[in-house]
């Protein structure tokens, strides 16, 4: 008997095999589908964050750039090169506008992005170093001690001080003894480098130094060196020679003429006796190099007058007036005055060695030579500078490190840097009657200034010194004892000596992307001297 067999069927099986591997396509083709989604997911994704870094790297570098060009533009206020707000600042200007001279006009192209800035003062207001609207002081003291300034005598009327003041370092309450008011101006502090303990320190030791309500208080960045005029001395003048002096005779008086130069030892002083038409010295109005004369007072009723009155700056006379004294033929129209000198010296059989000045006279002191005024009087006229710069009556020869750059430093013009010691001018004797009418410019030396009925000491040109002492008794009133500025208008006094500004960075739309806004706000400290500082920064 044979066995028996099931046949296979051979297409069952080919239909099975295809299903499964059907199954098995259609599996991978759906791992590879969503696999393939998440890489293309991913790659999007990465790019609109590429995308975002990119917006993002070139808002940053819109706002780097906007503050390196505010760096750069610190002598206008409101800026000039990074505007384009509305607000503070006048006739704004968008880069992104007409005038091609701005920087990055139409745009700054940074990682493939165009980036818009623009800036807007908030706050405050910076000017260009050593321009007359930043060192239009009364008084400026460059010593970074505390208690560069002094007063005494903590009683009867304040001392007013008409102009700004600026301190190399915050005034000390245990040595400002008598109250000063100061009008036109306000109280400005060198932070020396920590602006928090200067505001401190400014606040708690001030109380004696009043400014108006409206007028600021401040510490600030403005160094002492930014804090005074640049004066440019005309070249050093040549020596008067021995005995240079010529005496003119009127009646039993005498007016002792001094002609302008270079004094190697302290010029020879006639006395007066304290009336009307005394004896007089008259210094010809022009340039006076005093080098290493040491000590020089004014004493025993001596009447000493510098120059020709300066009328177009409304000079005034301490003591007596020149035309009360026998210097009276001095006195008048430039030209009269002119002949007059040079007819006194051609009579003495004397040359001028240098040309005269119509009016007014600049003492420079160098070396050791210092000036002292007891009982008689001293008036330095004002001579008109050249143009920008201040009237400057006395100078203490400075030193280099008092310039900067490319300016004319006096010690290459001829002049020996002063080396005196405490005091460069001291007219520290109830019997001084001192009025200069220029500007005092002595950033190495120190000043004792005192009034008390019947004295008198008044600068009205503003003083700078390294120290200052104001000792007033408590009789003097207030045209006995004053410092001044020459430019007493409201828009003169030194500016605020922060600027704050507002940068706005916005990066164009893209194909991918709306843009961004970046906002940061920045402080200028001043000058430049410093690197501009960001205070906040947000992005919108």
């Amino acid at each position: 008997m044979g066995s028996f067999r099931t046949p296979v069927n051979w297409k069952d099986d080919e239909g099975a095999a295809l299903a499964v591997a059907l199954i098995f396509i259609m599996a991978v083709g759906i791992m590879l589908t969503v696999g393939l989604s998440k890489t293309s997911s991913t790659a999007q994704t990465g790019y609109l964050l590429r995308n975002q870094a990119q917006a993002q790297y070139a808002a940053d570098g819109g706002v780097d750039r906007a503050l390196q060009v505010l760096r750069s533009d610190l002598p206008h206020n409101p800026p000039k090169f990074c505007t384009g707000l509305t607000g503070p600042d006048t006739n704004p200007v968008d880069l992104t506008g007409s005038d091609t001279a701005l920087p990055d006009h139409g745009g700054l192209n940074l990682n493939g992005r165009v980036v818009h800035y623009s800036c807007q003062t908030l706050a405050g207001s910076v000017s260009t170093p050593g321009s007359p609207n930043n060192t239009n002081y009364a008084i400026v003291t460059t010593d970074t001690a505390p208690g560069s300034l002094t007063t005494s005598n903590g009683v009867g009327n304040p001392i007013p001080v008409d102009g700004a003041i600026y301190l190399g370092n915050v005034p000390d309450d245990q040595t400002v003894k008598k109250e000063i008011d100061v009008s036109h101006g306000g109280l400005v502090v060198y932070d020396n480098g920590d602006f928090d303990t200067c505001t401190q320190h400014l606040a708690a030791e001030a109380g004696d130094i009043v400014t108006a309500p409206t007028a600021s208080r401040t510490c600030t960045a403005q160094a002492p060196i930014d804090a005074i005029p640049h004066v440019v001395l005309p070249a050093a003048p040549a020596s008067v020679g021995a005995n240079p002096f010529v005496d003119v005779k009127l009646g039993s008086k005498t007016c002792r003429l001094f002609p302008p130069g270079r004094y190697n030892s302290a010029p020879v002083l006639i006395g007066g006796d304290g009336k009307s038409g005394s004896s007089a010295n008259y210094f010809v109005s022009g340039l006076y190099d005093f080098h290493g004369i040491g000590a020089w007072t004014v004493d025993s009723d001596t009447i000493v007058v510098g120059g020709q009155p300066n009328g177009g700056a409304n000079d005034v006379t301490a003591g007596r007036d020149t035309s009360d004294t026998a210097c009276k033929g001095f006195v008048g129209s430039d030209s009269a005055v002119s002949t007059a000198i040079a007819g006194a010296f051609a009579a003495a059989g004397k040359a001028l060695p240098n040309e005269p000045w119509k009016h007014g006279t600049e003492w420079v002191f160098g070396a050791n030579s210092t000036l002292t005024v007891k009982k008689g009087s001293l008036s330095l006229y004002s001579p008109t500078p050249p143009s920008g710069e201040p009237a400057v009556s006395f100078v203490a020869a400075r030193a280099n490190k008092w310039f900067s750059g490319s300016e004319t430093q006096d010690s290459a013009l001829g002049y020996t840097p002063w080396s005196g010691g405490s005091n460069v001018i001291d007219n520290s004797n109830p019997n001084a009657q001192m009025v200069v009418n220029g500007k005092v410019l002595a950033p190495d030396a120190g000043m004792s200034l005192f009034a008390s009925q019947p004295s008198l000491a008044v600068v009205r040109g503003g003083l700078v010194a390294k120290d200052v002492d104001l000792n007033a008794s408590s009789a003097v009133t207030a045209d006995q004892f004053a410092f001044k500025v020459s430019d007493d208008s409201s828009d003169a006094a030194p500016p605020p000596a922060r600027r704050t500004v507002r940068v706005v960075a916005t990066v164009d739309a893209s194909s991918t992307d709306s843009g961004m806004t970046e906002t940061s706000v920045a402080t200028i400290d001043n000058f430049g001297r410093r690197p501009i500082r960001v205070y906040s920064w947000r992005v919108n």
